[in-house]
């Protein structure tokens, strides 16, 4: 990720893996402070908050709604008010079997939660 200034922010990608060689999962306490050093140096080197990516499992079994942050929640199989209640959200991946010209395979679709003149407004404070 470019380190200047009208790059997007960096996303901290947040979830479960199901790899044999990684099968340990850590208790939340752990998981949050490693996560918070991580976007606070995110946030040191860049200048801006990093985005935290993250699934439902994820999210609940890491109490993430305790956090003030700007989130983008996967959700395959409803909506976020209703998975993530009460959660704040700018981006939501709602399919990862989406169909996109031009790109061969299953594709991860997303929304961003507003209207166009919003989206420009994301971008306009995110591009300062």
């Amino acid at each position: 990720v470019p380190r200047e200034r009208g790059a997007l922010p960096p996303v901290l990608d947040l979830e479960w893996t199901a790899s044999r060689n990684c099968p340990r999962r850590p208790p939340p306490a752990e998981v949050q402070r490693e996560a918070r050093v991580f976007m606070d140096t995110l946030h040191r080197h860049y200048g801006q908050r990093p985005i935290i990516y993250t699934t439902v499992d994820f999210y609940r079994d890491n109490n993430l709604g305790s956090w003030n942050e700007e989130f983008w929640l996967r959700s395959v199989a409803g909506h976020p008010r209703i998975v993530y209640p009460g959660q704040r959200w700018t981006f939501w991946q709602y399919t990862g079997t989406g169909i996109v010209p031009g790109i061969r395979g299953n594709t991860d679709i997303n929304v961003f939660n507003g209207s166009p003149l919003q989206w420009r407004q994301w971008l306009n404070r995110r591009m300062q």
